[in-house]
């Protein structure tokens, strides 16, 4: 007992940051330890920020719903617009068909489009 108290007292001496909290519980428990307390966030919440233009900042996902089963969505960062489309194959052919036809539906311009820099997206086309 007296050694966790004393490793989490040097540990908040030390300012550790909170992954590191996690690392150290992640042996403890390894070890059938109890975990430690880490140090409380007092004050920090998740804050969205939004572009004050609709279409300034578009964000596009691609997620594989099942075998041969993909589904594309964009986000418009300021209208929370949305657009999804399915397709059978994660390829750019397929992202640039997406892409093309949302830009033509959605009701703003299109100014930049944020992307995970996924393989569809940076992968050339064929």
């Amino acid at each position: 007992m007296k050694l966790r108290t004393g490793l989490r007292i040097e540990l908040q001496r030390l300012q550790v940051p909170g992954s590191q909290w996690t690392w150290v519980n992640r042996v403890f428990g390894r070890h059938g330890l109890h975990r430690l307390k880490g140090p409380r966030l007092v004050g920090t919440r998740w804050t969205h920020s939004a572009w004050p233009i609709p279409g300034e900042r578009v964000q596009m996902h691609v997620c594989k719903i099942r075998s041969g089963l993909y589904q594309a969505t964009t986000i418009d960062e300021c209208s929370r617009y949305r657009g999804v489309g399915l397709f059978p194959n994660e390829s750019a052919t397929s992202t640039l068909a997406f892409l093309d036809r949302i830009v033509e539906d959605m009701p703003m311009s299109v100014h930049r489009s944020q992307t995970d820099r996924g393989q569809e997206v940076l992968a050339q086309q064929m």
